[in-house]
Formats: C-alpha cells, sequence, structure tokens
C-alpha cells in the first residue's frame, strides 16, 4: 500500500471428520486469522518517538499468554518514547467464528459450542 501502510490477511479453516454427524452440523468453519490494516509513524528525536496502529482482526494476548490470547476484531495502538512503549488496545470476539473460539466462560458459551444453530463464538469486549 505504501511505506508506512500494510494490509494483512491470514484465513484458515477447521472441517469436520465426525463419521456421523448431526442434523444441521456445520462441516467447515472457515475463519480469518489476521485481516487488517497496519501503520507506522516515525515522528523524528522529540519525545514521542513513534506511532503504530492495527485496526481489524488481530490477536490480543497479555504479556504472558496465559490469561489471554485470542483472535478479537478492534485496534491495537503503540506509542514509542525513548525508553518506553506505552500500548493500548480493544476488541470484540462475537464475530470469530465458534470453530476457531477458545473463549469458555459461562455454560451458556459452552451450550453455544454445540449449537448448530450458533456460528459465532461468544459475545466478549476485551
Amino acid at each position: 500500500m505504501s511505506d508506512n501502510l500494510s494490509l494483512n490477511v491470514q484465513v484458515d479453516g477447521t472441517f469436520n471428520t465426525a463419521p456421523v454427524l448431526p442434523f444441521n452440523t456445520t462441516l467447515l468453519f472457515a475463519n480469518a486469522d489476521l485481516l487488517n490494516l497496519h501503520g507506522s509513524y516515525p515522528l523524528g528525536n522529540g519525545v514521542l518517538r513513534q506511532i503504530q496502529f492495527t485496526v481489524g482482526r488481530l490477536v490480543l494476548s497479555d504479556f504472558s499468554t496465559l490469561v489471554l490470547s485470542h483472535e478479537a476484531d478492534g485496534f491495537f495502538l503503540d506509542f514509542d518514547f525513548p525508553g518506553l512503549s506505552v500500548n493500548v488496545a480493544a476488541g470484540y470476539t462475537g464475530l470469530v467464528t465458534k470453530g476457531a473460539s477458545t473463549i469458555e466462560l459461562s455454560k451458556s458459551d459452552l451450550n453455544g459450542y454445540t449449537n448448530a444453530g450458533v456460528n459465532f463464538s461468544s459475545p466478549r469486549v476485551v
């Protein structure tokens, strides 16, 4: 796109190979792992050196990836100062297909996973 912008796309799918499928069971779950626009803008030698952003489908995680490491639709901002980097991120998980989701926080989440009428994961704001 340009020197400072890039478009990232990564798609995957899960195929159900169960020998006997229940009525209305989906055979293939397609999912966009990444579908985002990333920008990076250097600002010179001032206090704020660089701003980076990512908007779209991205992976959000905590520093250990033990609490959270999941795809979400949202944004990520990174502000680079000399010796310090400040990150801000937020996302929504309700548009990730249930075959690619690993968030199961309630009994409703587990019921939605086994329900063939539900195609998307649990709606959570992170």
